[in-house]
């Protein structure tokens, strides 16, 4: 029985790596046309989630570059995070440490990170807002919402679309 099962963990983790990156890792005791179709099912769900999470990114830097930046992730990035809403933060944190795929526009991490804000906000629950009471000439009681964000950047990330790109960072950061 453990054999079996070892046999059968070797063959997830050999079927999961040619998914991911089938030129060095074949399978030929498959058929390729079989596999063709599990191959287009994963990267294609895989695609999907990222191109509705950074649709700005997407439409900046076009959608052969997005394949290309979504099939090194999906190749390289050791996700280990199963949750769905969850999934923008790993292809965050891949671009941190990939710097050299997402170099290019050179704004391209800000506005990520901008849109994964975005992502994390509207998946947030309700929270109750926290109360600051304030004394002085006028009492009162000032609202700030849980799920406000000091962010700055140095990109006008807020404005970045296909046909607004800045060349240059701004000399004060926008927040």
């Amino acid at each position: 029985m453990a054999e079996l099962r070892a046999d059968t963990q070797s063959l997830q983790r050999r079927f999961s790596a040619h998914l991911r990156a089938p030129e060095t890792n074949p399978l030929s005791e498959f058929s390729d046309a079989r596999l063709a179709v599990y191959r287009r099912l994963f990267f294609n769900n895989v695609y999907g989630l990222l191109a509705s999470n950074f649709p700005v990114a997407l439409a900046v830097v076009g959608a052969a570059r997005w394949r290309i930046l979504c099939r090194q992730f999906y190749a390289e990035y050791a996700c280990h995070n199963p949750r769905f809403t969850e999934f923008a933060g790993q292809f965050l944190d891949f671009a941190a440490v990939s710097p050299l795929l997402f170099q290019q526009p050179e704004f391209l991490c800000e506005l990520l990170h901008y849109e994964y804000v975005e992502t994390e906000l509207m998946f947030a629950p309700d929270p109750e807002p926290a109360t600051l009471r304030v004394t002085g000439q006028v009492d009162a009681q000032i609202a700030l919402s849980p799920l406000a964000r000091l962010l700055a950047y140095r990109f006008p990330v807020h404005r970045i679309c296909k046909n607004y790109q800045p060349e240059h960072a701004l000399e004060q950061p926008t927040f």
